[in-house]
């Protein structure tokens, strides 16, 4: 009888680590689909404000075009807003994949219908290490890491980064004809409540040597980390917020949960 209850026992607590080790290996399988796989094709749309006045929309999309993406927006002024302004502004990004990171070839930015246009374009160049800035037909060029990002596709690589399990990231941007520095730390989780949906979040905040500007993002695991809502608080208290208006079917497939 003694001999029964110990094979018993050993069957039990073989059987518990065999459940163990499956649940790791799944586990392990699934976060490396996470890390391989690239991000979906998707579009979102956003709200910004202005303290509580609705001032702007911006439209998101991702699309792979080849052997490359196609990462671009279009913002305009919306509600009170558009009474004043006409502005429209567009940016895309063109970038490939490199040993499962984010290479950005080509960054392009336009802004029409204000009081001044304004046209700018990035070319990366990785076997010099550098990229050419063409601003208002005034090329010039200027050295990069080998990790450079460009400022629309830092949100995508911050997405990747946090499926990954990265929880406090900087990234070198090139931008402005400058090289510079962004930081980010998660600071906590929370649920947030946007016009898209109610979403559980990790809340990060963007690091600064200066406490002159306050940035905050909540990233929501459920839409591989995609950002849904963004506040700055501005030195002078003025407060700018974005949040998830609308997001396509094809990103709210669930991320490996933590």
């Amino acid at each position: 009888m003694a001999n029964h209850w110990k094979h018993r026992y050993y069957w039990i607590m073989t059987c518990k680590a065999l459940h163990r080790l499956v649940g790791t290996l799944l586990f392990a399988l699934a976060t490396a689909r996470v890390l391989a796989a690239p991000l979906p094709e998707f579009e979102v749309q956003y709200t910004l404000r202005y303290e509580d006045i609705r001032v702007g929309e911006a439209v998101y999309r991702l699309r792979q075009q080849g052997d490359a993406y196609l990462y671009e927006s279009r913002s305009k002024p919306a509600g009170i807003a558009a009474w004043f302004r006409k502005d429209r502004v567009e940016e895309r990004s063109q970038w490939t994949w490199h040993e499962e990171r984010i290479r950005p070839m080509q960054y392009l930015y336009r802004r029409t219908g204000g009081r001044s246009d304004r046209d700018a374009e990035l070319i990366f160049d990785w076997e010099a290490l550098q990229v050419e800035n063409r601003v208002a037909g005034h090329p010039w060029v200027m050295d990069i890491p080998p990790d450079a990002l460009d400022k629309m596709v830092v949100t995508l690589v911050l997405m990747q980064d946090l499926a990954r399990g990265k929880r406090d990231v900087k990234y070198a941007i090139a931008d402005g004809g400058k090289l510079k520095t962004y930081r980010f730390k998660v600071v906590g989780e929370e649920v947030v409540n946007t016009p898209a949906g109610s979403f559980d979040t990790l809340k990060l905040e963007r690091l600064r040597d200066d406490n002159k500007r306050y940035t905050a993002i909540w990233c929501a695991p459920r839409l591989h980390y995609l950002p849904v809502k963004l506040l700055q608080r501005e030195d002078d208290d003025r407060l700018i917020t974005s949040e998830l208006h609308a997001v396509s079917d094809g990103l709210r497939t669930p991320a490996v949960a933590e």
